[in-house]
């Protein structure tokens, strides 16, 4: 196959924008292509007509893979946020994000490093999805090590704290924020087609469109509109194509370059979140405080893993001065006036719990936790023994609320409690 039908076969297939550089880098990706699978040209070019993973490859020779970690930060702290704040609404939910042409990785590590940050381990419920062209750079990503130039702008105590030193200065991300992670080497358009409708919170899709010509625009910007939840986020860089504004509208009170549906057009609740810096995401500008804090329930949770319980009870009440009629608030209050050794208070929050939510298995099972540290043990024990009855009756792998728990761990853990009255 000649260069020039090569070329529109690309543009064809992958939207890729043609650039003058490719008559010189065509015949190098060639030769390349060639010496990795043993084909000489003639048999390269029958291969091409071929294999379409072949013919992607040679693609992806052709782009120029330019990032570095946390990169427009405050895009960066906008997703985290609105997975944060979807959390609070929907705490029994997976959340997905996707890095739509993620290059060789920083873009999807740098937001799994924001979501554990923000989350501890339950940021194993967030998975980011990430794909790129560039079969070199996704393999890259999958190594997840990187040099110094990976990391221009980005404290040093950062990167100590989540990456370890290897060979030749460079450094490989610790596996808890890799495990976020999967990478496809796909281009935009294909992850686009195989990804269910309504399964994406956020889209990153920063620094691509620019390649990209307005048929394969268009079709990008078709899938994203049909994978986002209604709620859910486009983020671009100020300096890509604006998206069409018949799918997509500017996000209100939101950093440049972020979207929502256009059928989104009411207003949005206000998001129940105080200006602060999110420990892992830097600022754009040395000292600046750009980023934005977790909502208060994770705020809560974040505090009290830290052993500040004191401002973790501050955060937990204004949980539950912004919504009393919310279950959750309560019980997240008990737990750490449990952390706190205020016992009392917390059997209080949680018969507030049970009385608006009077079917939750886990809000029990901390009521039981809560009256045996209060020395009630008489009514612990009854507590005890009508909920291990109840949950005889259930299957042992049926899921509790929480979208985590199986009836089998719960029951585990009361006849643990159980034995030790005995």
């Amino acid at each position: 196959m000649e260069a020039a039908r090569l070329q529109q076969e690309i543009v064809r297939r992958f939207g890729l924008r043609p650039q003058e550089r490719w008559d010189r880098d065509l015949v190098q990706a060639m030769a390349e292509l060639g010496r990795r699978h043993g084909l000489d040209g003639r048999r390269l070019a029958a291969a091409l007509s071929s294999d379409p993973r072949l013919m992607r490859e040679l693609a992806g020779l052709l782009t120029i893979e330019e990032t570095f970690f946390f990169r427009f930060p405050e895009q960066l702290a906008a997703a985290v946020r609105h997975v944060g704040e979807r959390w609070w609404r929907s705490p029994a939910e997976g959340f997905v994000i996707w890095s739509a042409g993620c290059s060789t990785g920083e873009e999807p590590y740098s937001l799994a490093i924001g979501l554990h940050d923000a989350f501890g381990p339950l940021a194993r419920r967030c998975r980011v999805l990430a794909c790129d062209i560039n079969a070199d750079a996704i393999a890259r990503a999958r190594e997840g090590v990187y040099g110094n130039w990976s990391f221009r702008g980005v404290a040093p105590n950062l990167r100590d704290r989540c990456f370890a030193p290897v060979d030749g200065g460079r450094h490989r991300l610790l596996e808890p924020f890799r495990s976020l992670v999967e990478f496809q080497h796909l281009a935009v358009q294909e992850l686009g087609g195989a990804i269910p409708e309504r399964a994406v919170e956020v889209v990153l899709f920063r620094n691509v469109g620019v390649y990209l010509d307005e048929p394969a625009l268009r079709q990008c910007y078709a899938a994203f509109a049909r994978v986002l939840r209604q709620d859910g986020l486009l983020i671009q860089a100020a300096t890509d194509p604006t998206p069409p504004t018949e799918r997509f509208v500017r996000g209100e009170g939101m950093p440049v370059g972020a979207y929502q549906l256009a059928a989104l057009q009411r207003p949005r609740r206000p998001p129940s979140i105080r200006p602060a810096r999110l420990s892992s995401i830097p600022p754009p500008i040395p000292n600046s405080p750009a980023s934005l804090r977790p909502p208060p329930h994770i705020d809560a949770l974040l505090l009290g893993d830290r052993g500040d319980l004191e401002q973790a009870l501050q955060a937990s009440n204004r949980v539950v001065t912004e919504d009393p009629t919310a279950p959750a608030g309560f019980v997240l209050r008990a737990q750490i006036y449990l952390a706190a050794d205020r016992a009392n208070e917390a059997v209080d929050d949680l018969r507030r719990a049970l009385f608006l939510d009077p079917e939750s298995w886990l809000t029990r099972y901390w009521y039981v936790l809560a009256l045996r540290s209060a020395d009630q043990t008489e009514r612990a024990e009854g507590q005890l023994r009508d909920l291990l009855r109840q949950l005889a009756q259930r299957s042992t792998t049926e899921v509790l609320e929480d979208g985590v728990t199986q009836v089998g761990e719960l029951r585990a853990a009361l006849t643990a409690i159980a034995a030790s009255y005995h």
